[in-house]
């Protein structure tokens, strides 16, 4: 950028920078303006201080409280009663359980991968499409997410997330 430029650009703001101010200035001078020739408000009261204390009767309803009765706290409000429900258990369907933690996802396009971990501890990888080679068989992976991964097993899809970790 030439010299000759940056000037002008500089003198330019210069310019807008005064303007403004000056606008700003006369807009808060005419406000004040306004405002001094506005009607007052009327003076608050002046208080007065009392020349003695008032009789002690004004106070005999604060004096003549019990202050120091026993405090007691109620009885606690009986538990609620708890109806036990009976679950017809022919009527519901057990989902089946695959008894599978998700412990990591690896997301590539083409082939991501699912990191499963069985309670003895054994680890297997599997990619979507793939049957697990852990028990039981028959589980296959359908889908990689991010946080998740989603099973099937014995025609149910089954969906396992990773566990969040609080941070304290």
């Amino acid at each position: 950028m030439k010299p000759t430029v940056q000037k002008r650009g500089i003198y330019l703001a210069a310019i807008v920078c005064l303007g403004a101010s000056t606008a700003l200035w006369v807009w808060g001078t005419m406000d004040a303006r306004e405002v001094a020739h506005a009607p007052r408000a009327a003076a608050p009261p002046k208080v007065t201080r009392l020349s003695a204390p008032p009789p002690l009767d004004d106070f005999r309803q604060l004096t003549n409280k019990p202050l120091r009765r026993p405090l007691v706290d109620p009885p606690p409000p009986p538990p609620p009663e708890k109806k036990k429900k009976r679950k017809n258990r022919a009527s519901a369907p057990r989902r089946p359980s695959v008894n599978l933690q998700l412990v990591g996802t690896v997301l590539e396009v083409g082939h991501s991968v699912a990191i499963l971990i069985n309670p003895q501890g054994e680890l297997t990888l599997g990619t979507e499409g793939q049957e697990l080679r852990l028990p039981p068989a028959g589980v296959r992976v359908e889908r990689v997410e991010l946080d998740r991964v989603l099973l099937s097993f014995r025609g149910e899809t089954i969906t396992l997330e990773m566990p969040r970790l609080e941070l304290e």
